[in-house]
């Protein structure tokens, strides 16, 4: 909610995030900012699940940047619109984009994201 609230979008199509998307290419996704077959070797399943490692994007966006670090996608994502990742409490400094700092990466996001959510609240 609070992502929405806050006018969260889909990192390549622009289009707002909202449950009510039809079909494949804009349909709403978990998605994994750091993809799991980037971490396997270094982490286990459950950390690669972390819901800080999570962000909502459509179908088509999700299946072009497959197995992707950070570091390789976001650079045109960046030119394209930084707000679309603000939107999402996501991190984009380049020293946090790859695998090797995943950890301060979840904890950077998970402090941007608590902050956010205590604003939502009046907190």
């Amino acid at each position: 909610m609070t992502f929405r609230a806050d006018g969260a979008r889909d990192w390549h199509s622009n289009l707002a995030i909202a449950l009510g998307h039809r079909g494949v290419q804009h349909r709403l996704q978990f998605h994994h900012i750091f993809p799991k077959a980037v971490l396997k070797s270094r982490f286990t399943s459950r950390e690669a699940d972390d819901i800080a490692n999570l962000s909502f994007i459509g179908g088509k966006t999700s299946r072009q940047i497959s197995d992707k670090t950070p570091s390789e996608y976001f650079p045109k994502l960046l030119e394209k619109s930084q707000s679309a990742f603000v939107a999402q409490c996501i991190p984009t400094q380049p020293d946090l984009l790859g695998a090797e700092r995943y950890k301060e990466f979840l904890v950077e996001r998970r402090r941007l994201i608590a902050a956010r959510l205590n604003s939502f609240l009046g907190a």
